[in-house]
């Protein structure tokens, strides 16, 4: 078959190559070519066309990279003028000018100017490579035995062994162990479902005081760091409670742990500011980014890490530790582009506006539905979390079952919808551009697939 663009594909031959051929990812197995919408063929703003040109929103943008939505011009026009001068980097040479222009740019919005950024390529190469980070710290400082991390259940750092090690997702570590002993996870702050049955905030955040008594326990001179979301991700949409991440900090730093967090989903603009951590109170040691850096249109991500950390590495201390591609011209280009565009639009503003209209029509769907339990979340990383009775907050039977509907529905009505695939909550991760047109038909959408649970589920 030509791959040549004039001509068109022929949809029944790509569904059989894609069954002999390509190996799916988050565990689709070759079924997934037969059901609809299975074949993207173009995206524009907030919504992607199949290969029979039916148009979807897409309420997840690329698991939340798509911040722009998809073909921005602007970001487009970036990709190609710098494509046309250099794609990638040349040998022994990491530095160009957007690498450097992006990384200052990265500092002036984060932790100041001196802050340094390291690159990588994924979320999951970040999470190595902050995690790589902290270990030589210590060493360097003599502190050998520091070589733990403190993580949490519910979040999710990435799909290498290492990121799978830290993350506290048990469908997605029980196919890979015995994983790395290193990691300690404590119970997060899930205020819905709270580990202790305590209700915010009498509760005295004691999902905090459990850090402190893990450290404690495990004897701080063997804890390097603290890993984590601040709003957990795909592990359903979860925000802290407001002085959680304060505390965090402060054990920290009264214990000589190094305080990571996690934004890759979280990061450029997400929750309303540049990153979720200015929204706090406090600043982190290190800050994972990755998705929103580059609008998702290439793969680009980085750490950005204090100065009186960085610069501990020289001399004989240097951090041996880079990718081939990380820092390429091409992807730090259209990251640059992405943010003028989001300075341009005044994104962080539209961000909070949008998000307070879509939870208030979700806590009226909340109000008339019996299964929808919860509504939370920041900005335009939101939620509405499923339950079979909302007094006893009991999940709902077969939660693979719902989601497989929850989708199907979502495709009838025009929208993909998606599920965390660790809970019985939605994922609401929309391009930052969504318009109030847009919110209405993603709310109808929702609506139906929440009716059509309740008809079939309960």
């Amino acid at each position: 078959m030509s791959t040549s663009s004039r001509v068109k594909p022929d949809k029944k031959q790509l569904q059989q190559m894609g069954k002999d051929s390509m190996w799916l990812g988050f565990g689709r197995d070759s079924s997934f070519f037969d059901r609809d919408a299975s074949i993207a063929v173009s995206g524009d703003g907030c919504w992607i066309t199949d290969i029979d040109g039916h148009r979807f929103l897409d309420s997840s943008a690329c698991l939340g990279a798509a911040v722009l939505g998809y073909n921005n011009p602007k970001v487009i026009k970036a990709l190609v003028e710098q494509a046309q001068i250099l794609c990638s980097n040349a040998s022994g040479q990491p530095a160009t000018i957007p690498s450097i222009q992006l990384a200052h740019k990265v500092a002036t919005l984060g932790m100041g100017e001196k802050s340094k950024l390291f690159y990588a390529l994924s979320g999951s190469g970040a999470v190595d490579t902050a995690l790589k980070i902290a270990r030589q710290y210590w060493k360097i400082a003599g502190k050998s035995g520091k070589y733990k991390t403190i993580t949490r259940w519910g979040g999710y750092h990435g799909a290498t062994l290492t990121g799978t090690a830290a993350s506290g997702i048990p469908s997605r570590r029980k196919g890979f162990e015995p994983l790395s002993e290193a990691f300690i996870h404590i119970e997060p702050p899930y205020c819905y479902r709270c580990p202790w049955v305590l209700t915010y905030p009498q509760c005295g955040i004691e999902c905090a005081n459990e850090f402190r008594r893990t450290v404690e326990r495990e004897d701080p001179s063997t804890i390097a760091c603290y890993l984590g979301e601040l709003t957990l991700g795909a592990g359903g949409i979860i925000p802290p409670p407001p002085e959680y991440p304060k505390l965090i900090r402060q054990i920290c730093t009264e214990n000589n742990i190094l305080m990571i967090v996690d934004e890759v989903i979280t990061g450029f603009g997400r929750t309303g500011t540049w990153f979720e951590w200015q929204q706090c109170g406090m600043v982190p040691d290190m800050v994972i980014m990755a998705k929103g850096i580059s609008g998702g249109y290439v793969p680009v991500s980085a750490v950005q890490v204090k100065p009186e950390i960085a610069d501990v590495f020289k001399g004989p201390n240097v951090f041996m530790h880079g990718y081939t591609l990380g820092s390429f011209p091409l992807g730090c280009a259209v990251g640059l582009a992405v943010i003028e565009v989001m300075e341009e639009m005044n994104i962080l503003a539209e961000v909070n506006r949008k998000g307070k209209l879509i939870k208030a029509l979700l806590e009226k769907l909340k109000d008339s539905s019996p299964i929808v339990g919860d509504v939370r979340g920041k900005g335009l990383a939101l939620t509405i979390e499923l339950v079979k009775d909302k007094k006893t907050r009991a999940e709902l039977p077969d939660l693979g079952a719902v989601r497989q509907l929850v989708s199907s529905v979502g495709r009838k009505n025009g929208v993909f919808l998606a599920m965390s695939p660790y809970s019985g909550s939605f994922m609401f991760l929309t391009p930052l551009v969504i318009n109030e047109e847009e919110i209405g038909i993603l709310i109808k959408a929702v609506a139906a697939a929440v009716k059509e649970v309740e008809a079939r589920c309960l």
